[in-house]
């Protein structure tokens, strides 16, 4: 299968998502001492590095999904069940950061399904002339202009404000005309890749307009559909896809039926393996995997697959001269206090500790960074940390007032510990917990916080996380981050990394250098998750969103 030829940074393309080379387990069966490190070092080469399919098609695969009342395409959300076996993209990107021509026409274009000139905002897309979905309807250019119109118009997907126009040329030829070049690290991906193209007769005529019904062009079909209870997909035999050498991997059908059964309670989802009614669950607490490692009680059914799910927990200053922590020496002072591991140790242990305001899950990581020396990174005892910490707030001139940490209500917990912890250095606090939206007005507000803990994450590369925590657009003044930082060197600098051209280590490495510098924010951990899955899998497909698509993965014949 060709991919897209793009100009994409060589080390773009050379990198692979540290998480992707984890799979599989060894270990205790119990649910005792379960550590980040032996989750992680447990994991059996190979689970993600495709050797080529077996052809084996498993009969049925049974899928633990949180609860879905609506099986709305747009948006490609991870929270609609089946939605990437059911619905299909121009382009796929999988964990990798690789790009796949699906419903383009590979065969067409200098760039392997579209065509592009250098310093144009025209994009010229090309696609198969056999595409049809699971009514029969035929797919043509009319019902891709249609499907991304409804989902602009719809504000679905963020970041679409580029997007100027969608216009047919002929039955197998869109022009995307945009307000600027895309040359933005991820702008191809957010646009291209996460639309699902749906057929416009179909819509119109389904009588939910396809909330409680799927119909699209993949591999798989809407069999069933019990809202809030369950949902079957059968494999699609008249896939319209026929040429193998043209379909990669996310266009694999291994399995005739995928059976998703909505269920939020880990505790069920645990007791449903034991019982055989689960094959497949991701987003499993860590807690909860001892009994299905190696030498578990359920170890022989089952593996586990442990990986940093991408979510960062972290820690921002407000840096207002409003705020106490106005002062650079009272944010290093709070910064130098945190310790991550003792973070994660006072959490379980089963997190992964973050050492550097970036992520080793993003394809433009450099494991140095965890090396370069700064609060969120030191590793002095208890006494060295309590030295320098009493420096900085000597130099901020502290006198023991009390500083407000902002939190939404479900991390009022976490957020005890660090105040605990701040308070073994002599730093005061109290916790204001509110819902998003009374977190997102006191954002606003720089006298009415100090500190604020929260999370980030969801994209393939640190750049768009950085751009997404610290954007100056992402205000309704336009002239700050939310945290208050004025620094124009600091924004220029991240409009730069966020360029192909400006994507380099040395460039993103500056970055961070001016955020430690002024600690503007601290990481603290990444969430550790585990996907528990049948023994009989030997190749796990996961998408750029992290998401597993269980008909493309691959199982051994039992009968090889």
């Amino acid at each position: 299968m060709k991919k897209t030829t793009r100009k994409l940074l060589a080390l773009l393309l050379a990198l692979a998502l540290a998480a992707s080379m984890l799979s599989g387990c060894t270990g205790s069966g119990n649910n005792q001492n379960i550590n980040n490190e032996g989750l992680l070092d447990q994991n059996k080469d190979g689970l993600q590095d495709h050797q080529g399919g077996t052809g084996y098609i498993r009969d049925e695969l049974n899928i633990a999904f949180t609860g879905a009342t609506s099986l709305t395409p747009w948006g490609t959300s991870n929270n609609t069940p089946g939605n990437f076996e059911v619905y299909e993209c121009l382009f796929t990107e999988d964990i990798n950061g690789e790009i796949y021509p699906v419903l383009a026409d590979a065969t067409r274009g200098e760039f392997g399904g579209y065509d592009h000139e250098e310093g144009s905002t025209l994009y010229t897309v090309y696609i198969w002339d056999y595409i049809h979905d699971h009514n029969g309807n035929a797919v043509t250019a009319d019902d891709v202009k249609f499907s991304f119109d409804y989902q602009k118009q719809n504000a679905v997907t963020s970041g679409w404000e580029i997007l100027e126009s969608v216009e047919v040329v002929d039955a197998t030829t869109i022009n995307f005309k945009f307000t600027t070049e895309l040359t933005a690290i991820g702008a191809f991906e957010q646009i291209f890749t996460m639309c699902f193209i749906i057929d416009k007769d179909t819509f119109n005529t389904s009588p939910s307009q396809l909330l409680s019904e799927m119909i699209g062009t993949g591999p798989y079909k809407m069999a069933a559909y019990t809202p809030g209870n369950s949902l079957t997909l059968e494999r699609y035999e008249d896939y319209w896809q026929t040429n193998e050498e043209y379909r990669c991997q996310a266009q694999a059908a291994n399995v005739q039926t995928l059976n998703y059964k909505f269920i939020n309670d880990s505790n069920t989802r645990i007791m449903m393996f034991t019982t055989d009614e689960l094959d497949l669950s991701d987003d499993i607490e860590t807690q909860y995997v001892g009994d299905f490692l190696d030498g578990g009680a359920y170890g022989d059914k089952f593996n586990v697959f442990s990986y940093p799910a991408g979510l960062i927990m972290s820690l921002w200053a407000n840096c207002s001269e409003q705020s106490i922590c106005g002062d650079v020496n009272m944010r290093k002072a709070i910064f130098y206090a945190i310790s991550t591991d003792d973070l994660v140790a006072a959490l379980g242990g089963t997190d992964q500790p973050a050492y550097t305001f970036a992520n080793d899950t993003t394809v433009d990581w450099y494991e140095e960074w965890n090396e370069m020396d700064n609060y969120n990174s030191y590793q002095g005892t208890q006494e060295e940390r309590a030295e320098i910490v009493k420096g900085y707030l000597d130099a901020a001139g502290y006198k023991g007032e009390k500083i407000t940490l902002l939190c939404q209500n479900d991390m009022s917990d976490f957020c005890a510990i660090l105040i605990n912890m701040l308070a073994t250095y002599g730093i005061t606090s109290e916790l204001h917990a509110t819902d998003r939206a009374g977190a997102t007005t006191l954002e606003n507000d720089p006298t009415s916080w100090d500190l604020e803990y929260g999370k980030w994450g969801g994209n393939p590369y640190v750049v768009l996380k950085w751009i997404h925590a610290f954007d100056w657009a992402n205000t309704t003044d336009g002239n700050r981050t939310t945290n208050f930082v004025t620094n124009q060197e600091w924004q220029e600098l991240l409009y730069t990394v966020n360029t192909v051209e400006g994507h380099t280590v040395e460039n993103m490495t500056r970055w961070l250098e001016i955020l430690y510098e002024n600690a503007y924010a601290t990481n603290l951990y990444n969430t550790t998750k585990s996907i528990i899955y049948p023994d009989d899998l030997t190749y796990m497909y996961r998408n750029a969103k992290l998401v597993i698509v269980p008909g493309a993965c691959e199982f051994a014949d039992p009968n090889a």
